[in-house]
């Protein structure tokens, strides 16, 4: 996702800086895909600056570049929530933290010159919507028979053996009632994130959207779900699979 947005920084003849967030569970290799990243930067003159920090460091950063009367910097915050490759899930709390301290910060050191844009891969979406655990375990086992439906119709039978491979190790780790079961309880406790204002996305997104699945040819359909158009869904055969919003 990152060439796209480089190669139109650089040609607006601006700057860019990436900062990786630390979390606890991650489990990508940093180096390498940084320096993939400075690579392609250098083959399009861009200047970019790519770096690993902890978020509370990030918010205290940017306090003291407040301070200091330093320039202001247009802030997106990239969030993506278990997705099927991502191999783990994240825990509902922490995104809730993350998102708030990104909202602040937000406020206090872009002025509100910025936005949070949020993939999320969950089964049902709104847990608030699963007070009971036989609809949340319901809603969890449709929407990754609905995966491993659209895997199995759209791989073709010469590649049998990789879209098992790949529903081995990146869809059955996540199906498991005792998981779910622990992910229910954990979710339960969770707070909402108030205060954010969706962001209503261009229409020429959803029509990209729609290509790339082929939406003519395939039983996956792209929509936009939010009433302002914030949110984009991708279903297989009218179930939700994947929400990417976006957030001011």
């Amino acid at each position: 996702q990152w060439p796209p947005l480089m190669d139109s920084i650089s040609r607006k003849g601006k700057s860019l800086r990436l900062t990786s967030i630390i979390s606890g569970d991650s489990c990508w290799v940093f180096e390498e895909t940084r320096q993939r990243l400075y690579d392609h930067a250098r083959s399009l003159g861009l200047r970019l600056n790519v770096e690993e920090m902890a978020l509370e460091d990030l918010v205290a950063e940017m306090k003291r570049t407040k301070k200091k009367g330093g320039a202001r910097e247009w802030l997106a915050f990239n969030l993506m929530v278990a997705l099927p490759h991502m191999g783990r899930r994240a825990d509902r709390r922490r995104v809730v933290e993350f998102l708030t301290l990104a909202k602040d910060l937000l406020v206090y050191s872009a002025g509100d010159k910025g936005i949070i844009t949020i993939g999320d891969g969950e089964a049902g979406g709104n847990f608030a919507n699963c007070p009971e655990y036989s609809s949340f375990f319901n809603s969890h086992f449709t929407h990754y028979q609905a995966l491993f439906e659209s895997m199995e119709c759209n791989f073709p039978v010469y590649l049998a053996e990789a879209r098992i491979a790949m529903e081995s190790l990146f869809l059955a780790p996540y199906v498991s009632s005792h998981s779910w079961f622990q992910h229910w309880q954990d979710a339960r406790g969770s707070q909402p994130l108030c205060g954010l204002d969706g962001r209503r996305m261009s229409r020429d997104c959803l029509i990209e959207a729609k290509e790339i699945v082929n939406e003519q040819k395939a039983s996956y359909k792209v929509n936009f779900q939010k009433e302002n158009e914030n949110e984009i869904v991708l279903e297989w055969r009218g179930i939700p699979i994947v929400r990417v919003s976006s957030w001011i």
